[in-house]
């Protein structure tokens, strides 16, 4: 009986090895992430001398809506750099940017803000954080998990510090492209199809994915955090201090998606009333005259995200609003003054 439990305890033990010996290796040999080419361009262009002319910096929406290379050529730098990452917090988006401005003169830097930018989402959203966290070096690491994480979160950052994996969305990025190979397979999207003006009340299939209207949640302004205010003065305060020409920027979803953002009016006019404060530019290009032109249903791969077709658009358009800008060219007419208007419009077509 004792060699039975003397053979069960060498066993255990050398299970319990094991499995400490895998989980420190996958601990140390973390397979290679984004983040480590991000680090490794910025490295690369310091090195070479390179400058950033122009900085790209949001969430998946200006990850997957602009394209450099149309800036490069519409506005003739030698180099646009699109930094952003997927559902990145506007924190996160600060402190990149002025990790990178330590080391480049930008002369434009054009910088995301949504109906998400400002809202306060506590805990809910700690792996967003760690996708900037990754990206940042030093110092400025810890400055972010002293400054911008709940207590509760702090640990678990600090246990990430030494390289989070920004794959989080790999599985469900993978079981969406299953759904839509299958909704593909099955159906016609002629059958319902929609163009995104006349249809954002009605539901729409684009090219890529079908997708539903879907009532999001209202903006409301008394979510709205004073700690995430400060990093939009933060980015005027950096911008003003080295002669940068800053760019709030809202990047274009589909009709139905901007559609169905309650009170849309309210963060409208606060950003409006922002960067006419603080004298610096802001474009909503979801209020743009004519995107229904510009973005029609084939623009886009889901209800959010422009594919490239879209972003090439956009990117022209949104060269050409800050070329017209920097001229001392108004566009403010090119825009629809508030969502009534645009609605109204809408539903004439």
């Amino acid at each position: 009986m004792k060699r039975i439990a003397n053979h069960f305890l060498s066993v255990t033990v050398f299970f319990l090895i094991f499995i400490f010996s895998v989980k420190t290796l996958e601990f140390l040999i973390v397979p290679i992430s984004r983040a480590d080419y991000f680090l490794h361009d910025i490295d690369r262009m310091k090195k070479n001398g390179e400058n950033i002319d122009m900085l790209i910096i949001g969430n998946s929406h200006s990850l997957f809506g602009f394209d450099p290379i149309v800036f490069e050529e519409k506005l003739g730098l030698d180099n646009a750099y699109n930094a952003s990452i997927q559902a990145l917090q506007l924190s996160s988006e600060y402190l990149i940017t002025e990790s990178i401005v330590e080391k480049f003169k930008p002369q434009i830097i054009v910088a995301e803000v949504d109906w998400t930018s400002l809202i306060d989402y506590g805990t809910e959203r700690t792996q967003y954080k760690l996708l900037g966290l990754d990206r940042l070096t030093g110092i400025r690491k810890i400055r972010h998990i002293i400054n911008d994480f709940e207590p509760s979160e702090r640990i678990y950052a600090i246990s990430k510090l030494y390289r989070f994996r920004d794959n989080i969305f790999s599985q469900d990025i993978i079981t969406s492209n299953i759904k839509v190979k299958r909704w593909a397979e099955s159906t016609h999207y002629e059958d319902n199809y929609y163009q995104t003006i006349k249809g954002y009340d009605k539901g729409i299939a684009c090219v890529t994915q079908p997708f539903q209207p879907n009532k999001r949640e209202p903006f409301d302004m008394k979510k709205v955090s004073e700690h995430n205010k400060r990093y939009l003065d933060l980015f005027v305060k950096l911008c003003k201090s080295k002669n940068i020409h800053l760019f709030f920027v809202t990047p274009p979803v589909s009709a139905l998606f901007h559609m169905n953002i309650g009170n849309y009016q309210e963060i409208l006019d606060f950003y409006k009333n922002y960067a006419k404060e603080n004298d610096v530019f802001y474009f909503d290009m979801n209020m743009l005259k004519n995107r229904d032109e510009i973005f029609n249903d084939f623009a886009f791969y889901d209800d959010g995200h422009l594919c490239e077709p879209g972003a090439l658009a956009a990117s022209t358009v949104l060269s050409n609003l800050i070329s017209d800008e920097l001229a001392g060219i108004d566009t403010n007419e090119l825009f629809y003054e508030s969502m009534d208007v645009l609605s109204a419009d809408f539903q004439s077509k």
